[in-house]
């Protein structure tokens, strides 16, 4: 055996493989995909010379990581698919009985549906993967949950035996690894929590209309600075219409800021009359107290079930290990909800699962949960398809069309997203892009054309190719004769220490047309007086260039952008360095050769393009606050 691939590291699986690890060339193993991807450093380092210790001549290393990226955004959306149609399966493992008794609510699979979405797609990329390299008879590709026809074959009768062996005994220490960990996690939540101290009741009497994460900070003489970048928006959006100062509750330490950006934001917020609290300043209260004893109890009581019912399946395994991120999310906004009282929650996680149990929670109390849409389709976000709120925000046709089937079974509302009001509302004030234009003037000097080039963040999903044909497309650009800035921006200043980002942004010092401006503009500011404006396909600035007739183009640094634009037109893509330079090209053309789908997708994307979906938000708060 030439090749041998394996889906993790595994000390077992390499004893039994000795022969094979002993005349192998080149082992690899399966590299790290989305959340669940977690691999301990010591054990790498274990298998990785034990391999050499067997055959010191093997190249060991991670499979091409690329090659798994593209069979994963294909995997994720596949995974939904088999999740949905196995619903019946999932209400019959032990683990989902189990919760449903303790937290007493049949919804709670929709909680282990979207988990199993983290989990699943990395086996299906591994599967697609091994169907395409598998053909060849050098190769042999060992996954770490089943048997393959592929592996029987090669192995035979007894190292197959020893392997079933190795999987089913594997199984049995991680679920009952898990359930000692679930059995005891009542009391050691207590334990943890009540370090905290001890309070008779809530931290405040007041009941506020509406609670709402502390996401996007507050404005500080007059700006909102986050990790050295100008934002446009911040956690004011809803205020007005009904909603005061002192009706919204902001909660901290849901989305992490630093320690400076967090003082500077509640100085502010203290000046406004702005209300919020830490939640890790949360105390144990009586009620939360009985709460916890209870559920010890109920989980005690309706334990025999997940001990009677293991299965030797990685399914009854990895929900076994959801159970224990349910009951913290359950003990967690317990916990919220015995400090402070309001009437709506805003929700804006809806990719995570936990959410479900979050809104069971809510509905306990009588609280109504708002879930607003974050983000996108079934090839990055298939756990949207499992979503569980009274009322869910959407922006638009383009997502719902992904989700329609389980959409349509719960109360969507045709919002749009909060954000694009900035940008639709200052398009409207000639007065405020003729001074933007007048800045970089002087700035940057005047110029015939302003691109504005969004670079995303460093992502392991990222494709290191597509990074460099950016950089070899922006140094065949800068020998174009055209009268043009490009004005780089960031999501984070840190992010430029990247390798990719910061080969892209020291193209700025050689090239005067070439910027980096992170503090004198918002992205929102420079997209009203773009000519073109370039980002990649994450960014909600798709949204907001179409929704103020800009020519918008999409560079695929992910590498899935025709699944999810599929429909649209190949030229809203850019995929190599000669694509770019055919975009700035087009500066001088109207683009008349990389035409697209753009009204279609325009209308699409955006329910709303008229300066109103944060009123149409705040007003679905009222009236939730009244139910």
């Amino acid at each position: 055996m030439k090749f041998i691939l394996f889906s993790r590291y595994s000390i077992v699986q390499c004893l039994i493989l000795i022969p094979e690890i002993r005349i192998a060339k080149k082992i690899q193993f399966q590299p790290i995909i989305r959340s669940f991807g977690f691999r301990h450093s010591l054990l790498i380092k274990v298998v990785k010379r034990l391999i050499l210790f067997i055959n010191p001549n093997c190249i060991v290393e991670d499979f091409p990581h690329e090659l798994f990226i593209d069979e994963e955004w294909l995997a994720n959306r596949d995974s939904m698919y088999s999740i949905a149609n196995s619903l019946e399966k999932y209400k019959r493992y032990s683990p989902a009985l189990f919760l449903e008794k303790v937290l007493e609510s049949r919804k709670v699979i929709k909680y282990f549906q979207g988990n199993a979405t983290y989990y699943l797609p990395s086996l299906l990329a591994f599967e697609r993967v091994t169907k395409k390299i598998t053909k060849r008879e050098d190769i042999l590709c060992i996954p770490s949950w089943e048997l393959t026809i592929n592996v029987k074959e090669k192995l035979g009768f007894i190292r197959c035996l020893l392997l079933k062996i190795a999987y089913r005994v594997n199984y049995l220490i991680l679920y009952f690894l898990f359930l000692v960990i679930v059995l005891f996690m009542p009391l050691v939540y207590l334990i943890v929590r009540i370090k905290r101290g001890f309070r008779l009741g809530p931290i405040t009497n007041e009941e506020y209309i509406l609670s709402m994460p502390v996401n996007w900070g507050f404005k500080s003489k007059g700006k909102n600075i986050r990790n050295e970048v100008l934002k446009q928006i911040d956690d004011t959006y809803l205020y007005g219409d009904g909603l005061d100062s002192g009706s919204i509750l902001h909660i901290f330490g849901k989305w992490q800021f630093n320690e400076s950006d967090t003082n500077k934001f509640q100085t502010e917020m203290r000046k406004m009359g702005y209300k919020f609290v830490n939640k890790n300043n949360f105390q144990i209260t009586p009620k939360m107290l009985l709460i916890i004893l209870r559920v010890q109890f109920k989980i005690l009581f309706f334990s025999f079930i997940v001990i009677l019912g293991f299965r030797f399946n990685r399914e009854s395994v990895m929900m076994a290990y959801s159970l224990i991120k349910a009951l913290n999310c359950y003990f967690e906004k317990n916990l919220e909800l015995t400090n402070v009282k309001y009437k709506v929650e805003l929700v804006k996680n809806d990719y995570n699962p936990g959410h479900v149990i979050n809104s069971l929670v809510l509905k306990s109390y009588g609280v109504k949960s708002l879930g607003v849409q974050h983000a996108g389709s079934p090839f990055d976000c298939p756990q949207l398809n499992f979503i569980y709120f009274d009322v869910y925000s959407i922006w638009g046709n383009f997502y719902y069309k992904f989700f329609e089937e389980a959409w349509k079974d719960i109360n969507t509302v045709k919002t749009g997203r909060e954000i694009i009001d900035y940008v639709v509302n200052m398009n409207k004030d000639q007065d405020k892009i003729n001074s933007i234009n007048q800045k970089l003037d002087t700035l940057y000097q005047n110029t015939k054309f302003r691109i504005i080039f969004l670079l995303s963040g460093p992502s392991y999903l990222s494709k290191e190719n597509l990074w460099k044909e950016i950089h070899k497309g922006l140094i065949d650009v800068s020998k174009l004769n055209l009268d043009f800035q490009i004005i780089f921006r960031l999501r984070d200043a840190s992010h430029k220490n990247h390798p990719y980002i910061k080969s892209i942004i020291e193209l700025t010092k050689n090239d005067s047309r070439f910027i980096e401006d992170q503090l004198n503009f918002t992205t929102q500011e420079l997209l009203l007086i773009s000519d073109l404006v370039i980002t990649p396909n994450s960014s909600f600035a798709i949204n907001e260039s179409l929704a103020i007739d800009k020519c918008v183009y999409t560079f695929d640094v992910l590498g899935n952008a025709s699944f999810i634009f599929e429909g649209y037109g190949n030229n809203l893509i850019i995929n190599s360095a000669a694509k770019l330079v055919k975009v700035f090209e087009g500066l001088e053309n109207e683009f008349n050769e990389l035409k697209y789908n753009r009204d279609l997708l325009a209308n699409d994307l955006n329910y709303y393009t008229d300066g109103m979906n944060c009123r149409r938000i705040s007003e679905i708060v009222l009236s939730l606050s009244k139910t």
